[in-house]
């Protein structure tokens, strides 16, 4: 009998970790919009209470933890992570939406990342736990 592997192939890999990396620099981003909520609004030039701002901030920065939750969890070769990126991509670009279209491009780069990561494991989705 010839069985499929319980791990990603390396490319799978190196994608999850670009995945990652991506993840914690908007994670990092979302952090420090919580932090100065002042600062990021003159920066962007959005028209919104600064209040309004941290809870949008707070919100994309759990969704990035979730998709680095979920990328570890597809490195282990669980299925339910590879279901969480996308519920975080989803969210991501959900609440991008409130911020404005400007804030969406950065959740679609995400989102585009977790589509290619489909088309990389779905053919052995099968053998994940």
């Amino acid at each position: 009998m010839n069985e499929e592997p319980k791990n990603p192939s390396t490319f799978v890999k190196v994608w999850l970790v670009l995945l990652i990396l991506l993840n914690a620099y908007f994670l990092i981003s979302a952090v420090l919009g919580v932090l100065s909520p002042q600062k990021a609004l003159e920066t962007s030039g959005l028209q919104m209470t600064s209040s309004s701002f941290q809870l949008i901030a707070m919100g994309l920065a759990l969704v990035n933890i979730a998709g680095i939750v979920g990328a570890i969890l597809v490195f282990m070769w669980k299925k339910i992570g590879f279901w969480l990126m996308v519920a975080a991509a989803v969210a991501g670009i959900l609440l991008s939406l409130v911020i404005g279209l400007s804030a969406i491009i950065l959740p679609l780069v995400l989102a585009i990342g977790v589509v290619i990561l489909a088309i990389l494991i779905w053919p052995k989705m099968k053998t994940m736990s």
